[in-house]
């Protein structure tokens, strides 16, 4: 007998899930595809993924119908930059009845770190129609309209619409050309707490779109239109403020921690 195979023949579904998750965890495997085609990939690296993928071939073979396996070999394949395995696995994945919009997020999130950005934008707006408030979707696209606003890079999409979108979920893009200004931005987002302080949320938001006019990555602008939309009783587009500022800001940032348990104990609350 196989030895691979004497190793698992006792595993039950419990305990592959269990030790799959614990491998899956100290790998990073719950993240986007790293490694893009023809990227430096230190050896030690690539032989670690390479075991992992031998592993997750095994449990593949052992469990043939569980969705998850297929969808973490997929992963595992991104991160080597494997297209064929990341299309073949993830469509096995979404035949066994996975969840087909972690499998397009997956394929969008691989072609976005392989600078596919035309492939990748029309994967997350595919996403973002079939389910208007997921958040990785908004945020990667929103980060993707910003980048191409800022080289000019031609992305094969309806703009304006896309721009509608996230704006409506409060990722917002300020219309025309950004500028590039991060001193006028300070002292916007500055002025926005100002009128914050004072209770004038319409002059807030508006200081704070303008900080975010002038430089696109000010977290903090983010933040502050975050806090004005609640207090408007605006919470959706809150939602989507504070995830920008997550996605923004260094994590090191004191209010990082602070920003996610508001997101959070708004889902608990709401869903």
């Amino acid at each position: 007998m196989d030895p691979r195979h004497a190793m698992h023949r006792h595993r039950t579904p419990a305990l592959t899930a269990a030790l799959l998750a614990l491998i899956c965890v100290a790998l990073g495997l719950g993240g986007s595809a790293a490694a893009q085609e023809g990227d430096f990939i230190p050896e030690n690296v690539q032989l670690r993924w390479e075991r992992q993928i031998r592993f997750l071939e095994s449990l593949v073979e052992e469990e043939p119908a569980v969705p998850l396996h297929h969808m973490r070999l997929a992963q595992a394949h991104a991160r080597l930059g494997d297209e064929e395995a990341v299309m073949r696995n993830t469509r096995e994945a979404v035949r066994l009845g996975g969840n087909r919009l972690a499998a397009d997020l997956l394929i969008a999130d691989f072609y976005s770190e392989q600078e596919r950005f035309g492939e990748a934008i029309r994967i997350y707006l595919k996403v973002i129609s079939a389910s208007p408030r997921q958040t990785h979707a908004l945020t990667q696209a929103w980060l993707l309209m910003q980048r191409a606003r800022l080289v000019q890079l031609d992305l094969p999409i309806d703009k304006a619409e896309l721009e509608r979108k996230l704006n409506a979920q409060g990722f917002f893009i300020a219309s025309g050309s950004p500028e590039s200004d991060s001193a006028t931005s300070k002292a916007r987002v500055k002025e926005g707490n100002q009128y914050l302080n004072a209770g004038d949320i319409r002059n807030a938001i508006a200081s704070y779109e303008e900080a975010a006019s002038f430089d696109p990555w000010n977290a903090d602008s983010y933040r502050g239109m975050g806090i004005a939309y609640a207090r408007n009783g605006n919470f959706e587009k809150a939602l989507g403020a504070y995830h920008l500022f997550i996605a923004l800001a260094p994590p090191s940032d004191k209010d990082v921690p602070k920003v996610r348990q508001i997101i959070l104990d708004y889902y608990q609350k709401n869903n």
